[in-house]
């Protein structure tokens, strides 16, 4: 299974939400494989939310990254800003969220069906008795544009080390017009590929930043072609999926 969104075409659908404890977002859909037609059901979708505003602590039941991708702010204690990649596992809390003052635009990538959050403490009679797991890269300078169309040689590099169960993200960048294989979805429980810079060319669309793909356990590798002002580009697997 390969589902893909272009940026362009996503924020179409930007629509403007309220949380209980008053906090606004805007909300733009990416990717969204509904529930009953498939499993797993990955949905994707970017966040902007206000400048100076909180999310409070809270959990999902699906497994979770969210990429920093505007903004900046602190989850929980930790400074966060463009480009940051944070994980935790289905059932696990997080947070707070606080957005500074430029606000907070992150990516929210999740490998299957999620009803919502569900705050803490209100919600602890909901939690399972799961592995609860965060993890949490050091922050990505992004190339500019002009320093990636002149990049001679690909590079990858581990934003999260890869654990035993296929957690684990990296960054590449690949040189205008050329092409490299990505890490084997096999090895985990899906992928999501996050354009950062210059433009992904999957079979005859070319992709610009802020797009994304998501790619089953099932698939091969995916071929990370280069537009002609290169690429950069996360790629964010899961773990596999276990009963526990």
């Amino acid at each position: 299974m390969v589902l893909m969104a272009s940026s362009a075409e996503a924020r179409r659908s930007r629509r403007q939400h309220v949380l209980p404890n008053g906090t606004t977002y805007w909300r733009s859909a990416f990717i969204h494989n509904p529930p009953q037609l498939a499993a797993p059901s990955p949905n994707a979708f970017l966040v902007e939310q206000a400048p100076d505003s909180v999310i409070l602590p809270h959990f999902h039941q699906a497994n979770q990254f969210q990429v920093v991708v505007a903004g900046g702010g602190r989850l929980g204690k930790h400074a966060v800003g463009r480009i940051t990649a944070h994980y935790a596992n289905a059932y696990t809390p997080y947070g707070p969220i606080h957005a500074g003052a430029e606000g907070l635009h992150y990516f929210t990538l999740r490998d299957d069906f999620d009803p919502g959050a569900r705050f803490m403490p209100g919600a602890r009679a909901d939690l399972k008795p799961v592995r609860r797991r965060h993890a949490l890269g050091e922050p990505l300078t992004p190339m500019t544009e002009d320093a990636l169309a002149a990049t001679a040689g690909i590079e990858q590099i581990a934003v999260l080390d890869p654990e035993p169960d296929g957690l684990g993200a990296w960054n590449y960048r690949v040189p205008p017009g050329t092409s490299t294989r990505g890490p084997d979805p096999h090895q985990g429980g899906g992928q999501y590929h996050v354009v950062v810079a210059g433009a992904l060319r999957y079979g005859d669309v070319l992709l610009p930043p802020l797009s994304c793909l998501f790619i089953s356990g099932a698939e091969a590798p995916l071929t990370l072609s280069a537009g002609p002002r290169g690429l950069e580009l996360l790629v964010l697997q899961f773990p596999r999926k276990t009963n526990n």
